[in-house]
């Protein structure tokens, strides 16, 4: 119970800071990534791309996490080419920005979401 509440308490946190400085974050679920290997393969990919500031990986929810630089939006196509040359496969992409408001919309980040089909690295294919 301890560990959930104080990770509310961090992502509220790193969403805080996110709305601070006008950075955008980019979450992708990605199935099939089983080894530490896949997983810095990936990380290194993304990190890699022009405005990408870092990159989480988290197992338990198989899901990236891309912070963008202050200022910065998010490119799907070379995040889409990054994912590929990592040996995973898009399935679908979609992009919504908002932008800041005082709004009811004014603590929504703006996100980008792409559906990603397993195809297994082949290190991984070569230990089954």
């Amino acid at each position: 119970m301890m560990k959930r509440i104080l990770l509310i308490v961090l992502a509220l946190f790193y969403a805080s800071i996110c709305l601070a400085t006008n950075q955008k974050l980019v979450n992708i679920k990605i199935q099939g990534v089983d080894c530490q290997h896949c997983i810095k393969d990936l990380i290194a990919n993304l990190t890699k791309l022009p405005n990408v500031e870092k990159v989480k990986f988290r197992d338990e929810t198989h899901q990236v996490t891309i912070l963008m630089k202050a200022n910065k939006n998010p490119d799907p196509k070379l995040i889409n080419k990054a994912i590929k040359n990592a040996g995973y496969l898009p399935e679908k992409t979609t992009a919504s920005f908002l932008k800041p408001s005082l709004g009811k919309d004014a603590n929504k980040l703006p996100t980008i979401n792409l559906k990603i089909k397993n195809q297994p690295c082949e290190s991984c294919h070569k230990k089954k």
